[in-house]
């Protein structure tokens, strides 16, 4: 806690109910129970030490605004370059990556990359002494479990590096297309999937327009109540099996946004360790859903002519093109809608506890 407060107070001097609040927002909920008073009493404590000194006071009066000694600056430079594997808390590394990059003390990626070289150089060390003892043994039983926890910490620093500090944008491209990008990359036989069956619906969606514009073929008595009902009939029957695929669509469409969500958990928590809001990982979910619907959807339309035109004759009306591009785009419109809430919810998963259950 000590080293989190003072790495703050080098980006500039600011008072406990500032750092307190970043700290919650840090660590999401378990950042909730975090004892109120536990701020001041280090800041205090700090300030005891020489690390820290009180500036001046603002707002309420308990609001002291602290500002960073020397010695302070020389502890969190020198705190931002330890190692301390293999007993290192991935809780406390993320507070060490997000403290570093948004006091913009140094790079996270660089922090990333010396962790791992240390974590490397502890692997090939187990590794070692693994070979070197006996089959059955119960020190090999240890060196074991030393190497896949140190394996498994390689993983999450390994997908840090890759993943790079999420800026505002990143080579051009904003954040949640970004991570929408990777999230498909990881799965491209989900993201086909998902473009075929919003193309299937609005296949489907394209020839109900078309049957729909076409003239009612009556008894030849010009009533209402007295037109074809065998044309009647099958017009219901298209009306159902749309109806059918867009809620197969809509179903498939949450199913797949939560599967993504649970399976990209680690490397949501990892973008958000380097900075990434809840508000952008909760768009980079729903991007890697869209990304793929939206060329669906443009090609469900000449598709759903296509198929239609076997059956059409000279006389076969066609409904505007407006109509079916807004077919198209109110499928894409539906899909986002359909994402929000499976994305919001997975984005609010605190990153502290994703982290700590990927090593145990």
């Amino acid at each position: 806690m000590q080293d989190v407060v003072l790495a703050m107070l080098a980006k500039e001097p600011s008072h406990g109910y500032h750092l307190r609040a970043w700290l919650r927002r840090v660590l999401g909920p378990l950042g909730e129970s975090m004892n109120a008073g536990q701020v001041y009493v280090t800041l205090a404590r700090l300030e005891r030490a020489g690390l820290v000194v009180r500036e001046r006071t603002e707002g309420p009066p308990d609001r002291k605004v602290y500002a960073l000694t020397p010695a302070g600056r020389q502890r969190v430079a020198t705190w931002l370059t330890e190692v301390n594997w293999p007993k290192q808390d991935l809780a406390e590394l993320h507070l060490k990556l997000s403290a570093a990059k948004a006091a913009r003390l140094a790079d996270p990626v660089e922090l990333v990359a010396v962790h791992r070289r240390e974590l490397l150089g502890r692997l090939r060390q187990a590794q070692r002494a693994l070979l070197a003892e006996p089959d059955g043994s119960t020190a090999g039983l240890l060196l074991e479990g030393v190497a896949l926890r140190l394996q498994a910490d390689l993983r999450w620093l390994r997908a840090c590096e890759q993943l790079g500090p999420p800026d505002t944008t990143v080579r051009g491209l904003p954040v949640p297309v970004l991570l929408g990008l990777r999230l498909i990359a990881r799965r491209p036989g989900r993201a086909f999937l998902q473009a075929c069956g919003i193309a299937a619906t609005v296949i489907t969606i394209t020839a109900l327009l078309i049957i729909f514009v076409q003239h009612r073929v009556s008894y030849g008595i010009d009533s209402s109540h007295l037109s074809n009902l065998k044309d009647a009939q099958s017009r219901h029957m298209i009306v159902v099996v749309a109806a059918a695929l867009v809620t197969v669509a809509a179903v498939n469409t949450l199913t797949t946004t939560w599967t993504t969500a649970l399976e990209a958990r680690h490397t949501m928590a990892v973008a958000r360790t380097l900075g990434a809001t809840p508000g952008q990982i909760t768009a980079g979910l729903s991007a890697a859903q869209l990304l793929p619907t939206v060329p669906g959807a443009l090609v469900g339309i000449p598709l759903g002519i296509a198929f239609c035109w076997p059956f059409s004759n000279a006389g076969t009306i066609y409904p505007p093109a407006w109509w079916l591009f807004g077919a198209a785009l109110t499928a894409v419109l539906a899909t986002a809608v359909l994402t929000a809430l499976p994305a919001r919810i997975a984005a609010r998963r605190s990153v502290a506890q994703t982290l700590s259950a990927e090593t145990t």
